[in-house]
């Protein structure tokens, strides 16, 4: 992964968050939409949504089987793939169709571990689970709205199913995603993301779903096979060794937790980048021998996002993430040497 695609790392523009554990377009699948959406400030203290509600509320129990269709903009273009999806409550198995490009891959998130399963080299990686939040973030004290505004509409049928639109909207009336909801279940069955200029840049649509699929035994285990689960960290230290860079990493017990790390290239400078997965969405850190302007990692990151730089062991650190300047710098802080 370079520099130049980190929007796609660490959620720049308005990515679709969780998709629950969604499969991606040409990049490695079942990397889910995340959207740079931060705690929302000045709430506006509205009731929630009757089917907003009932979707935040079947998030953590919903049960259903099916198959989508997921596009993601990937160099200026949609890109498509079709995914196999069970999910139980948090818990998500997503496989894919026999003449897929990724077929043969598993993806398995247990609400607590997300693993994937390459089939070219037989190897499992595991990542923090990467569930779906963002309608959590939508819902205040006493279930009060902190999106600056929902407009509801009918929303058609849905893999057979009427849904109700909910448009989530910001201060200026432009949608930033669209929910297309069972008005019965709470399922979010279609998801678009916009980016600023009001452009989709990722969907997903069920076409077909099952609310009482058979569920196995080991459904929502790892894959398994005869090597040992690759860890976050194990890649991390692995990546920082071949560059000669330390392998700094944020101090427990500030909210964040490895997915990823790799090495690219940036003006014919060697860089490691790791991506963390916070609170409220992803931040890359990327450590080079080298100075350089944040700003220019912000060119292609969109909105709600800030980078900062520092330098630690002699090394320069840039963080990139959907934070105030000020909470980055705190961050930076809190990287040390494991």
């Amino acid at each position: 992964m370079t520099l130049r695609t980190a929007r796609l790392v660490c959620g720049a523009t308005i990515f679709l968050s969780g998709f629950a554990a969604s499969g991606f377009a040409q990049r490695r699948p079942g990397r889910p939409f995340r959207p740079a959406i931060q705690q929302a400030k000045g709430a506006t203290g509205q009731q929630l949504p009757e089917v907003l509600l009932r979707a935040v509320m079947a998030a953590s129990s919903i049960r259903l089987a099916g198959r989508r269709v997921v596009d993601q903009k990937v160099q200026g273009q949609l890109v498509r793939h079709e995914e196999n999806v069970l999910r139980v409550g948090v818990r998500t198995r997503i496989w894919f169709p026999p003449d897929s490009k990724f077929a043969g891959q598993i993806i398995v998130d247990n609400g607590t571990f997300r693993w994937r399963y390459n089939p070219r080299n037989q190897q499992v990686n595991q990542e923090p689970s990467q569930r779906d939040d963002t309608l959590a973030r939508l819902v205040g004290p006493n279930n009060r709205l902190l999106a600056p505004r929902v407009e509801l509409a009918d929303g058609g049928m849905i893999a057979g199913v009427p849904t109700t639109l909910a448009r989530i909207e910001n201060k200026q009336g432009a949608t930033i995603q669209a929910l297309y909801i069972d008005t019965k279940t709470g399922a979010v069955l279609k998801r678009v993301g916009y980016d600023k200029n009001g452009e989709e840049v990722a969907n997903y649509e069920f076409t077909s779903v099952n609310y009482n699929p058979a569920v196995g035994a080991s459904d929502f285990d790892p894959p398994r096979t005869g090597k040992p689960i690759v860890t976050p960290d194990a890649v991390l230290k692995r990546m920082a060794n071949r560059a000669g860079l330390p392998a700094l990493t944020f101090r427990p017990g500030q909210g964040f937790r490895l997915m990823n790390s790799n090495l690219a290239m940036r003006a014919s400078v060697q860089v490691l980048h790791e991506v963390y997965l916070g609170p409220s969405g992803r931040v890359s850190v990327f450590l080079l021998r080298a100075q350089i302007d944040p700003a220019r990692l912000l060119e292609r990151a969109g909105r709600l996002m800030n980078a900062v730089s520092t330098q630690v062991s002699g090394v320069t650190v840039v963080l990139v993430g959907p934070y105030s300047r000020e909470y980055l710098q705190r961050l930076a802080g809190s990287l040390v040497s494991p």
